[in-house]
């Protein structure tokens, strides 16, 4: 976007988006940010013995790349021999939100493009998916209403049918905030969130069929500084499914330079580690 007349204009207008990213950009539902330039992230599978645990070999799973103004993203993803898996190019508006998305397979050839609009209070106003030739797909426009209680948001297709909607409520002591989705179908999503005294963020997601009957719960807990992410999902009886744990730790932007995957061992009634992933993170300067 930027012209390059000189080379001094260049380097002067590269230095200012690096300062820019560094200042303002948080992108919308990217785990990383700040001047971010590089991110490489290799798997590691885990053996337990006792009580040691042991790393095998490290495999490259994806190559994330940003512009110096922090608004374009390239994630390159590999299948465990090496090989490419498929590329992703997302654009962001200044504002940090998503502005496109364009998924490639392996041989560059594109597979579909998504493209957002916003309204003046972030909120989602269209989304139009797009075919590999540049024809749209479908296209879905959300209005929304705005008030101190809370947020309703209808989403619809062009044609005018209801995709589903969306209730918001809140209350700030305790801090708690409600999503309820339903869908033409008559199926409903509850999503509750809520922070505690200790600072922990509890989220509780709860789905229900057409008939009203639960189809399923997931109740999860972060701690204060995100560095612990335990998670139980249950079935419609109310039975525990599979339980989840991950841990994290973060360099000095506060970008995840490590996760650690547990699974939960019922005959030791104990989580045990799993997955190891490292993300190398390199930093304009």
């Amino acid at each position: 976007m930027k012209s390059l007349i000189a080379t001094l204009l260049s380097i002067a207008i590269t230095g200012a988006a690096v300062a820019q990213q560094k200042r303002t950009v948080i992108r919308v539902g990217d785990a990383f940010y700040g001047p971010v330039k590089t991110v490489r992230s290799e798997l590691v599978r885990l053996t337990v013995n006792g009580d040691s645990v042991t790393e095998g070999s490290r495999a490259l799973i994806q190559v994330i790349k940003y512009t110096p103004d922090g608004l374009t993203r390239e994630t390159e993803s590999y299948y465990p021999n090496g090989a490419l898996r498929q590329k992703i190019i997302e654009k962001y508006y200044p504002s940090g939100k998503l502005e496109s998305q364009s998924i490639y397979d392996a041989k560059g050839d594109l597979v579909s493009k998504t493209t957002s609009e916003y309204d003046q209070f972030g909120g989602s106003m269209s989304e139009t998916r797009q075919n590999p030739d540049g024809s749209a797909q479908s296209q879905t426009v959300t209005q929304s209403v705005q008030s101190a209680q809370g947020i309703v948001a209808v989403s619809k297709t062009t044609d005018g049918r209801t995709v589903e909607t969306s209730v918001n409520t809140r209350q700030e002591q305790p801090k708690k905030s409600q999503w309820t989705t339903t869908r033409p179908d008559g199926t409903r999503q509850e999503n509750i969130f809520s922070v505690d005294s200790d600072g922990n963020h509890n989220d509780e997601q709860i789905s229900y069929k057409s008939d009203g009957s639960v189809a399923g719960r997931r109740v999860s807990k972060v701690d204060r500084d995100v560095n612990r992410l335990e998670a139980i999902e249950y079935d419609g009886e109310g039975n525990v499914k599979k339980r989840t744990l991950e841990t994290r730790e973060y360099d000095s932007y506060r970008n995840i330079k490590k996760t650690v995957a547990f699974r939960w061992n019922a005959a030791l009634e104990k989580f045990e580690p799993v997955v190891s992933t490292y993300n190398n993170i390199e930093y304009f300067e």
